[in-house]
């Protein structure tokens, strides 16, 4: 979803243009693909056919600023000049990717993107609806999502979404299930990709705060230093998290 864009384009001033590529697979009758190779030759061609000359400046959160990454080296490769690419708290993957490697990590970072978009915080609402104690912690949390099916998990989801109000009236169980099989894809697609060097003028806008229940995602996010780049520098948000 491009959701997560909408407050920086509302930062920008009204003559500048700003773009949003919507994940293949989000829409009903579309498939997800599955390489970030694959994914980027398709956004190039949507960005093409919107906005066919350049220059550009490229930029994606988290998973999308290596989809965006991939789509500056190709640009770049046919000889389009890109002046900046932007990585919004975005991870090395082979850090930080492989640790979300089965269904209850990934239902659970699916949850804090679903959190991000409703401007709400999933977790004890979550625990409010099951009946377990909010001391307890997030393993029990894990313990309860190990027993249910994954139809049972997306019921919760959307319970979760219902209480909280701002985004019920956007999002369906079945919707819903469509995002997650893009964002599982997604996962693979980055772990399965291999980082190559890139010449040109990046920045890595980095939040201050730590993510506590994913460390690998921290510890990705300042693994940055030892790609290659033509020029990188490192801003970081004072007070922001990933999530």
């Amino acid at each position: 979803s491009v959701v997560c864009y909408a407050d920086m384009a509302r930062q920008l001033k009204a003559d500048q243009p700003f773009y949003g590529l919507k994940a293949f697979g989000t829409d009903s009758g579309t498939t997800p693909l599955t390489s970030v190779e694959e994914m980027s030759k398709e956004y190039i061609k949507a960005m093409h056919s919107v906005c066919p000359k350049g220059p550009r400046i490229l930029g994606g959160f988290s998973v999308g600023g290596i989809i965006a990454r991939e789509m500056a080296q190709q640009l770049r490769e046919q000889g389009e000049n890109i002046p900046l690419l932007i990585l919004i708290d975005t991870p090395v993957p082979e850090v930080a990717y492989q640790s979300i490697n089965n269904d209850i990590h990934q239902f659970i970072f699916f949850s804090h993107l679903i959190g991000i978009y409703s401007n709400t915080d999933i977790l004890p609402l979550y625990q409010e609806i099951r009946g377990i104690d909010p001391e307890k912690g997030i393993d029990d949390v894990r313990k309860d999502i190990e027993m249910l099916s994954y139809w049972e998990r997306l019921d919760v989801l959307w319970k979760c979404i219902q209480n909280a109000g701002s985004l019920a009236q956007y999002l369906s169980i079945e919707y819903m299930d469509r995002l997650f099989n893009v964002f599982v894809g997604n996962i693979q697609a980055v772990s399965d990709y291999t980082i190559q060097p890139y010449s040109g003028r990046t920045v890595l806008l980095r939040a201050s705060e730590d993510e506590l229940l994913f460390p690998a995602i921290n510890e990705g996010i300042h693994a940055w230093e030892s790609h290659p780049f033509g020029s990188f520098e490192t801003n970081d948000i004072p007070g922001a998290s990933h999530f």
